[in-house]
């Protein structure tokens, strides 16, 4: 390795090698996860339903948006959800539905992940909502190193097919991530 040769200073980036994309300008970066945490009941999945109308229908009213298809796994509190749905339907009357799936996803599996992968890439959808993380993990521990390395070799197996992941997941129950 030699940093004298490779080193650079942080004004002298290249702007088409460094510079970031954005699915939702300076909250959602392009082809890469983020995790929308918090507390039960404090709306993660209605947040979570929003963006992806505001990404499923290219809508600029929380930052500059770029329109791709949209899928939301919704993995659980299937109940009330048709109602958070019809609440969106209300803000935007006139926009395109999202793809909805509700059977069972397991992250750990990576047959799981490519069958969500070939559908996502079938369908020309660029944005994937998992809600929940822990739903999604059937047989792992959460705490556990290997379910932490299967999960992030999910994000990157999603994000290397140009595909960019919400993962909605919980705090502890203390209040603890």
């Amino acid at each position: 390795m030699d940093l004298e040769k490779t080193t650079l200073l942080s004004n002298d980036l290249d702007i088409d090698r460094f510079a970031q994309s954005w699915t939702v300008k300076k909250i959602i970066p392009e082809n890469q996860t983020t995790i929308l945490f918090g507390d039960e009941g404090s709306y993660k999945t209605f947040v979570a339903t929003n963006l992806a109308f505001q990404v499923q229908n290219g809508l600029q009213e929380i930052a500059e948006t770029k329109k791709t298809g949209v899928l939301y796994l919704c993995l659980e509190n299937q109940i009330g959800f048709k109602e958070r749905l019809e609440a969106i339907h209300c803000l935007y009357p006139n926009a395109d539905a999202i793809r909805i799936n509700c059977e069972k996803f397991n992250i750990l599996s990576l047959d799981d992940v490519k069958d969500v992968t070939n559908y996502c890439i079938a369908y020309e959808i660029g944005f994937l909502v998992i809600d929940t993380i822990s739903q999604a993990i059937h047989e792992g521990d959460e705490s556990n190193a290997s379910t932490g390395r299967s999960i992030r070799n999910a994000f990157t197996h999603f994000n290397a097919n140009m595909i960019t992941v919400l993962a909605v997941h919980h705090t502890g129950k203390n209040g603890s991530s």
